[in-house]
């Protein structure tokens, strides 16, 4: 309905052919709104985007260590924004094949009910134990002010 809230979204395809210009293309388009500081990938989305970077792998043998091969990466980034995965991101969410997500943080807010912030209720004593416990409550919501600060990469496929 109100296209300029709507997030940035592509369907990306074949990685290989694909990834690297679709990114640029999302990256740039949310990054009118602020600096995209993350991206949240599934676990093949990111190794789909990790395998992009082989070619530029260099081996370094310094004199005090003994010659040794390292073929992966401890950290990924894109444009400096740093690259993780979530076990828990699901494939074929929302749509077939993997995804990224671009987060721009200054546009994500944690927003805590003044009621319920980290109240702790009264203590009572379980019949079968001999200890006291207590509740911890809070409530929360996780917000954005922008959604068109945001992208989606999706359908990212091996193909």
């Amino acid at each position: 309905t109100y296209s300029w809230w709507r997030n940035y979204q592509v369907d990306v395809g074949a990685y290989a052919s694909n990834l690297e210009d679709k990114l640029r293309t999302g990256f740039n388009t949310v990054g009118k709104w602020g600096e995209v500081d993350g991206i949240v990938a599934t676990q093949n989305a990111y190794e789909y985007y990790e395998s992009l970077g082989v070619t530029l792998k260099r081996f370094v043998v310094t004199r005090n260590e003994k010659a040794t091969l390292d073929l992966g990466f401890e950290v990924l980034q894109y444009k400096g924004a740093d690259m993780w995965f979530d076990y828990d991101f699901a494939e074929d969410t929302p749509v077939t094949g993997a995804s990224m997500i671009l987060l721009n943080s200054e546009h994500i807010r944690l927003v805590m009910d003044k009621e319920t912030n980290f109240i702790t209720t009264d203590t009572i004593e379980p019949e079968n134990q001999t200890a006291y416990v207590a509740k911890i409550l809070a409530m929360a919501n996780l917000c954005v002010d922008n959604r068109a600060a945001f992208g989606l990469l999706h359908g990212i496929d091996a193909s």
